[in-house]
């Protein structure tokens, strides 16, 4: 675990805010959601009533639509956890899912006063002396940075990319709310401990950090713009590493269409296909060429310039193509040309790390899938419908799958949407079988695992020339009568906390009967002083028996609703 999670007394520090999310949701209708995960215990008695819903539009809503509406009044952090858990399919139901993907990271912009405010900061001057021309007004506005256009001294125009004001300050408080309440949900709701909350919840924060840091997204581009170096069909556009730092991006201005816009793109001259052919064949190089993609290529992000280029805008958050990944690809790969169905399960298998409870019936569902699109010709085939029934599968047989695949299954959906906009005949499987032959092919040549065998090799030719001196040692450690073993139990805490609970009720008991006893025995005795004819030592006896035995009462009620 990265970070520890929030103490409550912490949380109290931020009970404002805590109380203010908690408010939004039992508005959109998650009261009783609220109340079920006993959220009410962790706030101050004035704000333990959750009131009802009371606008009736909201009641005729989905619970996705809601979601999102509650995620949009929220703010900046709750927008990205939407568009985050919206790549998470495994966590979610499909239409909840599909709901947060329509989640509008677009806000009203902040005044031009705070822009110049935070240049200066940053840089340590005025907007006038940075820039030879500076527009007050941003051309674009988001969750949690707006765009404005400048000019530089030599004329060159350039794009300023500013961090909203307080932005740390709002998205930390709600990192640890987050956190909190990750942690609640893992302990009072059952059916999520497999999914490991408090894991995704850590996950995101680490996401969103590094997009709040746009020092990350200049190294991604600069990146980006390394492995395209001499790739005449693509724009990168530039970063001005003087004018940028933790919370200004300053890159060039690139001017052209936006991937959706296919009026306009056809006005240009150009011809839309053409277009989607050579965005899918940009993204496909990245994700298996590079290992290291762009993980929302929507229309927004990408733009089409006049000379036909491609320009990919928003390097915030890159997919990676791990070796591993990449392995687990190309198997599934030749299990599909070769309709081997048992070796999808296998594969699927080792990435999950255990054993599957039901391996015939996800080799039944695997098969159902394969069988269904087998006989389809490639311009008929949608990928994102198969990806989306994989995904459905690996879902139903709670199969853990590392973070990356969603966002590359995202990235081959969103190209394949723009590519359907952009030309209806467009047929993504076609693009992507040449680099599955490629795969397949490497998978296949032995001298493609040439490499892997050298290493082995130089790794085994050390383990041999360190074997005799620790061979010595151990013999040396066993006649020394120094070999011990160490026995670490785990699970048991539970059992062992219960354990010494009773031991001590059981104690707590045996005091209050012999006080009772020793008190009934004073009282009998008639042993002064007294009070109307009781002895007071046993009158005292007996109340303090009372008090304690009304105290261990509460305290085993207690114990029962926990």
């Amino acid at each position: 675990m990265f970070r520890r999670i929030p103490t409550i007394g912490r949380t109290y520090r931020h009970i404002a805010r805590y109380g203010e999310i908690l408010g939004v949701f039992v508005k959109y209708g998650f009261g009783g959601v609220v109340a079920s995960m006993h959220f009410e215990r962790y706030l101050p008695r004035g704000m333990r009533r959750l009131g009802k819903v009371r606008d009736p539009a909201i009641h005729q809503l989905s619970n996705g639509d809601r979601l999102r509406l509650a995620f949009t009044e929220l703010g900046p952090t709750f927008v990205k956890l939407g568009q985050f858990m919206s790549n998470r399919p495994d966590v979610l139901p499909p239409d909840i899912v599909a709901a947060l993907k329509g989640l509008q990271d677009s806000v009203a912009p902040f005044p031009a006063e705070e822009s110049a405010h935070i240049l200066e900061k940053e840089f340590g001057r005025q907007a006038s002396e940075l820039f030879a021309k500076f527009a007050s007004e941003p051309f674009a506005s988001a969750s949690i940075a707006q765009v404005h256009r400048a000019t530089l001294a030599d004329g060159t125009e350039v794009a300023v990319k500013i961090q909203r004001p307080k932005l740390d300050q709002i998205v930390e408080t709600d990192i640890d709310i987050l956190l909190q309440v990750a942690s609640i949900i893992d302990k009072h709701v059952e059916f999520a401990k497999y999914m490991n909350p408090v894991h995704i919840c850590e996950e995101f924060v680490r996401s969103l950090r590094k997009e709040l840091d746009f020092l990350n997204e200049a190294s991604h581009m600069e990146r980006f713009a390394e492995n395209f170096e001499g790739d005449e069909r693509i724009r990168v556009p530039a970063v001005f590493r003087k004018l940028t730092s933790r919370r200004v991006l300053t890159t060039e201005y690139v001017k052209g269409f936006k991937a959706g816009d296919v009026e306009g793109i056809r006005a240009a001259g150009l011809d839309p296909a053409v277009v989607a052919e050579r965005g899918t064949a940009l993204l496909l190089k990245q994700i298996f060429d590079h290992g290291f993609f762009h993980a929302d290529p929507h229309a927004g992000n990408i733009l089409v310039m006049p000379d036909g280029r491609i320009c990919f805008l928003d390097f915030g958050i890159m997919g990676i193509l791990s070796p591993t990944l990449k392995e687990y690809l190309v198997s599934i790969m030749v299990a599909v040309v070769n309709r081997d169905p048992r070796r999808i399960v296998r594969t699927l298998a080792e990435e999950n790390g255990q054993p599957i409870a039901n391996t015939a019936l996800l080799e039944y569902d695997v098969t159902e899938l394969m069988e269904d699109y087998v006989h389809l010709s490639l311009r008929d085939m949608n990928m994102g419908e198969l990806l989306g029934r994989l995904t459905r599968i690996i879902i139903t047989h709670r199969i853990r799958i590392m973070p990356g695949f969603y966002l590359l299954l995202k990235a081959l959906v969103t190209i394949e949407g723009v590519g359907y906009t952009l030309d209806p005949q467009f047929a993504l499987v076609k693009h992507v079988e040449p680099y599955a032959k490629k795969l397949m092919a490497e998978r296949l040549n032995p001298f493609s695992h040439l490499r892997g065998a050298l290493a082995s090799g130089m790794d085994l030719g050390a383990i041999l020339a360190d074997m005799p001196y620790d061979l010595r040692e151990i013999m040396r450690i066993v006649k020394a009568g120094q070999t011990r073993i160490e026995f670490e139990h785990r699970g048991l805490e539970p059992m062992l906390r219960t354990h010494e609970q009773l031991v001590d009720r059981l104690v707590f008991a045996l005091i209050l009967a012999s006080l009772i006893i020793g008190s009934s025995l004073v009282v009998l005795s008639r042993i002064p002083p007294k009070f109307h004819d009781i002895p007071v030592i046993g009158l005292a006896g007996f109340v303090a028996a009372a008090v304690l035995g009304f105290g261990l009462l509460a305290a085993i009620m207690v114990g029962k609703r926990r």
